[in-house]
């Protein structure tokens, strides 16, 4: 958590570089197009039918992370879907927050330690839900299924502050482009951050297509 408020200072570049963010049409459509034909929607509880595919988006320039909205195109929940170098799904994880926070002020309000909150990642493996009252940090976990690989443990990232630790530090990491990129969909891409750090840290049985 103290990593994640260090590197929202930067915030200020929120809206210089939106429009940077869109995707090509002809490659967003065939992978979300992948999204869609797969069964990694159904392992999460989603129908295809309360997405809005339309309004996805990139949200890195590696354009290796694509967010689907729901058809509320509200971005406090929505898809968050990872592809590998040669354009091939590798996971799909669903996010969510839990606040009378208004979205755009969730960045500041975490920045200042004022934040109250629920921050939920459903992934493949296991539900991560992070329950935040100001400075007070709580990481609930449940594994979904006997025969996977669970969250608890993940080198840490179950422990309280751990996921949003790692999320923090990625977000550290990144040059200006990315960094801009990044806080103009500030919850999508701290949603995207830690599901990355769930897919470095946590070994996942391959699922199937």
């Amino acid at each position: 958590m103290r990593k994640l408020c260090a590197v929202l200072v930067f915030g200020s570049l929120m809206s210089s570089c939106e429009n940077e963010s869109k995707a090509p049409v002809t490659l967003l459509s065939l992978m979300i197009n992948q999204v869609i034909a797969s069964n990694r929607l159904q392992t999460l509880d989603i129908g295809t039918h309360s997405l809005s595919p339309e309004n996805s988006k990139f949200i890195n320039s590696e354009r290796n992370s694509v967010w689907i909205p729901f058809n509320d195109n509200d971005s406090r929940r929505g898809i968050i879907a990872f592809f590998s170098k040669t354009n091939e799904l590798t996971g799909v994880s669903y996010y969510e927050t839990i606040s009378n926070t208004p979205t755009d002020l969730v960045y500041s309000e975490l920045k200042s330690g004022s934040f109250v909150g629920s921050f939920i990642f459903r992934t493949e493996i296991g539900t991560l839900q992070v329950d935040i009252d100001r400075f007070k940090i709580i990481s609930k976990v449940t594994q979904r299924s006997a025969n996977r690989t669970s969250l608890v443990g993940c080198q840490g990232l179950s422990e309280p502050g751990g996921a949003l630790d790692c999320a923090g530090a990625r977000l550290t990491n990144m040059n200006w482009f990315d960094s801009a990129i990044c806080y103009a969909a500030f919850i999508p891409c701290m949603a995207q951050m830690v599901f990355s750090c769930i897919l470095d840290k946590c070994v996942v049985s391959p699922p199937s297509v």
